[in-house]
């Protein structure tokens, strides 16, 4: 009979980074800075505001435009994560396209100089990555777009060595993004994206766009199951 080996709770703590001892005493009420305080009383001016003019699912909205999917109803994002279709809950690649689209278009128009352009960009950027206070989606969205607007084609001309740099930056600076699973989502169905590329351009458009959404189905359901 094979001999069960103990479980190395060690190895497991340093993995899963686990907190052996709270100090309460130690606890203490943090005070927010004007940047932070600003951000949430704009928060709750839009929550106030939804709420006047009676929209329904003020939750999901509030969800899309700040990335914090905690105020989501909880058996309706169980719903989501069931159907494969959580990513879409969050901020992700999408919503930061439209607006990078929306403020090129305007700024465009008005003939500002590209170089201008871009600086605004990745200050508006930077600026909506601390309103949705870092969320993993965003945070790989915005890190992308920002390293795509920054540097030149010719420096990174691969969409998968900008993936794999904003992963490798992300996994860096905060190894617990790996465990959480708005992080998994958005950078495993963008490596399938990415990966199907090839096999996309050669499709007309509606298959492409059927192919892409059974590619992003598939892709929430793996991690679903996980």
């Amino acid at each position: 009979m094979q001999k069960i080996k103990p479980f190395k709770y060690h190895f497991y703590n340093k993995a899963h980074m686990l907190i052996k001892k709270i100090d309460l005493a130690s606890c203490y009420t943090s005070k927010n800075n004007v940047v932070t305080s600003l951000l949430d009383n704009h928060k709750l001016f839009l929550e106030q505001r939804l709420s006047t003019l009676h929209f329904k699912n003020t939750d999901r909205i509030l969800a899309l435009i700040t990335g914090d999917t905690t105020i989501i109803n909880e058996h309706y994002l169980e719903k989501l994560k069931e159907t494969g279709i959580y990513h879409l809950s969050a901020v992700s690649g999408t919503h930061i396209a439209i607006l990078i689209f929306v403020i090129s278009f305007m700024l465009n128009r008005l003939k500002i100089p590209i170089i201008l352009i871009k600086v605004t960009l990745i200050v508006v950027l930077t600026g909506y990555l601390f309103y949705t206070n870092f969320i993993p989606s965003a945070t790989r969205a915005i890190l992308t777009a920002i390293i795509v607007i920054s540097l030149p084609k010719r420096v990174i001309d691969n969409s998968m060595d900008i993936l794999g740099l904003a992963f490798i930056v992300l996994s860096t600076v905060n190894p617990s993004y790996i465990y959480n699973i708005g992080f998994q989502f958005s950078f495993f169905i963008s490596f399938l994206i990415l990966f199907s590329l090839p096999l996309l351009k050669k499709l007309s458009f509606l298959t492409s766009l059927f192919t892409l959404t059974t590619i992003a189905q598939l892709g929430g359901m793996i991690i679903s199951i996980f």
